[in-house]
């Protein structure tokens, strides 16, 4: 099983929204963000102007963020690495990638983490370094999903 991997800024952003967003600050964000907004909006609906800065604050955590996020994406997906295909092997000994005369293994016992989400394949090298495989690039999406349950754990997978 395999895939061959080049990823552009929008599989670069729905990662880091993944990795943002769905991690303990995710939540912090999503709190603070709806308490500005419900705050703001109590605020103007009773006359006071202050209400403004508050919807401010909770313009930061959902549209300012994310705008961010699409940006550094757009600046990684420029990187030289970036521009250059990346082919992941799957097999019974680990992860192979394989980029020009570059590679590297990663044994299943030292996957941190594997990841479904927004149609990419996400798998965590640590808590924040992880490799991007879209789901589209892979030759066949059942079969490799189905082999990386029988190799993963279940506290190493989610979202499939």
């Amino acid at each position: 099983m395999k895939a061959d991997v080049r990823l552009d800024k929008m599989d670069l952003f729905r990662f880091m929204f993944y990795h943002m967003y769905m991690r303990p600050t995710g939540l912090i964000y999503l709190v603070v963000g709806l308490v500005s907004l419900g705050g703001g909006i109590y605020f103007l609906a009773n006359g006071n102007n202050s209400g403004v800065f508050l919807i401010l604050i909770s313009a930061v955590y959902f549209i300012l963020q994310p705008v961010f996020l699409y940006f550094k994406a757009t600046q990684q997906s420029k990187l030289d690495i970036m521009q250059r295909n990346t082919v992941y092997v799957f097999d019974s000994a680990g992860m192979h990638a394989y980029q020009g005369a570059e590679s590297s293994t990663l044994p299943w016992e030292k996957v941190h983490k594997a990841v479904v989400f927004a149609g990419e394949l996400i798998i965590y090298l640590t808590d924040i370094r992880a490799n991007v495989i879209p789901l589209s690039t892979l030759e066949d999406r059942e079969e490799t999903l189905s082999y990386l349950q029988e190799m993963l754990p279940k506290k190493k997978r989610r979202g499939f």
